[in-house]
């Protein structure tokens, strides 16, 4: 039977210890913080519950607009808000724990050390420690976040988002520097609890990294709703006892913003400070592990999986790497991961879902780009439900219909791209696609639209 350690209890770890236990390995999991990592404790799940929460509050005054009245005035008990997200999150991680143990995985608690001689040393949480020594090792330690030069978080006026999301109470004032998926998620979220939100972005769109007309739509929503927004702009200068953000954008203007408190959200690193300099040098390459599409290291009988290894900072990506790493260190199959149609999520509102290319990588890459789009404006159910912004787009290629990308930006978009997903994995082609007799009214109808379009078929524009 093999000995396999899994450093790391994140979605890349969890799954690569229930997958080598159900290949037959015996399996120790050793986690220095908590099971789920960053993942259930302080990202996907807390941010998930929040935003639930707020978007509640946005559901609510919207349909007071349109006639449904309360008896009072509406109000928020933050306190009872952060209570339930910590009841989700504990929630889970008890569901977590017993998963583990009735697979009869050892997990142990404390800060391991990866030996030259690739023995495991673990420091305990309990004191004292202990030397494993496996046959196999698969890394999973995730991320940590990353800051821009010059700019440290206190944990108290500057923070990062672990702090966010265990806000004792409402900010009146929250700068949050970087316009990605973590910055734009906590402004929708303590926007609509109250807070006057401002967003610094470098780069001259929100979520710079998505498509432009994704972010494009959710700049102007959140403008609406009152969201600050600085578009190629920088920080420049930080003053605590005043509570004061200096900022210069690209034409040279400088502005001054008030701040109870800035959050950094610019991005995550690899976490790498269990490996000695001699392992990093023969592990890591940019930063990262490097790995190879079966995700082996550069030293024999260790893999790596998930945001270690630098190529999708994504759980659901972490899910597949994990068990498939598990599957060639125990099995010692030569499984590869394909990370192509891994697809990515935003959960404001409007949600923003993607998968595949984008439209200006696609006109990179091939000559015969065409573009099919149908806005929600056009679309029933996402008017009747008075959430009417965004739109579907689907980037193709003429030749074959071969779907290169989809992009939604819409109600339930994180949802409705599990669609695309599995297009792009059975490389379903336009017609196909136009072929899909979707349910009506609903919001994946603007998904055969799309494809509709795209042909020159369009039905319902």
């Amino acid at each position: 039977m093999k000995k396999v350690v899994v450093l790391g209890g994140g979605p890349g770890g969890y799954v690569a210890a229930i997958r080598a236990v159900q290949l037959g390995a015996e399996v120790t999991l050793v986690e220095a913080d908590k099971l789920g990592g960053t993942c259930l404790n302080r990202g996907c799940i807390p941010t998930k519950a929040l935003i639930s929460s707020a978007k509640t509050l946005d559901s609510i005054r919207k349909r007071q607009q349109e006639g449904i009245i309360l008896p009072g005035a509406l109000g928020i008990d933050f306190h009872k808000v952060m209570e339930r997200k910590h009841t989700v999150v504990n929630r889970l991680v008890k569901g977590l724990q017993h998963l583990l143990t009735s697979h009869r995985i050892t997990v142990i608690e404390g800060r391991a050390i990866l030996g030259n001689d690739r023995t495991v040393e673990v420091t305990l949480k309990t004191g004292g420690q202990q030397v494993l020594n496996p046959d196999s090792i698969i890394l999973c330690t995730g991320s940590e976040p990353s800051f821009p030069k010059g700019i440290q978080p206190d944990g108290e006026w500057v923070v990062t988002s672990t702090e966010a999301l265990s806000f004792q109470e409402i900010p009146e004032t929250l700068v949050i520097i970087g316009g990605g998926v973590i910055g734009v998620e906590i402004a929708y979220i303590f926007s609509n609890m109250g807070s006057r939100v401002s967003i610094i972005e470098v780069e001259n769109n929100l979520l710079p990294q998505e498509d432009h007309e994704a972010g494009k739509v959710l700049a102007g929503v959140m403008i609406k709703a009152g969201v600050n927004i600085q578009l190629s702009t920088k920080v420049v200068g930080m003053n605590r006892e005043s509570n004061q953000v200096m900022t210069v954008d690209g034409s040279g203007a400088e502005k001054c913003l008030n701040a109870k408190r800035v959050l950094v959200a610019t991005g995550r690193r690899p976490y790498l400070s269990y490996l000695s300099d001699s392992l990093k040098s023969q592990l890591c390459g940019q930063g990262s592990i490097t790995v190879n599409s079966f995700l082996e290291t550069s030293l024999p009988n260790i893999w790596a999986a998930g945001d270690v290894t630098g190529l999708c900072q994504l759980a659901h990506a972490a899910f597949e790497q994990g068990a498939v790493a598990a599957e060639n260190a125990v099995s010692d199959t030569r499984k590869a991961v394909d990370l192509d149609s891994v697809s990515r999520c935003v959960y404001t509102t409007p949600e923003i879902a993607s998968v595949g290319i984008s439209e200006a990588r696609a006109r990179e890459q091939y000559p015969d780009v065409i573009i099919g789009r149908f806005p929600m404006l056009a679309n029933g159910k996402a008017l009747a439900d008075d959430t009417g912004e965004g739109f579907a787009k689907i980037i193709a290629r003429r030749k074959y219909g071969q779907v290169l990308g989809v992009v939604i930006v819409g109600s339930h978009a994180s949802e409705i791209i599990g669609q695309a997903v599995l297009a792009l994995q059975l490389e379903a082609t336009l017609d196909e696609l136009s072929k899909v007799i979707a349910p009506h009214p609903t919001v994946s109808e603007t998904m055969k639209e799309a494809a509709l379009n795209a042909l020159g078929r369009a039905i319902h524009i």
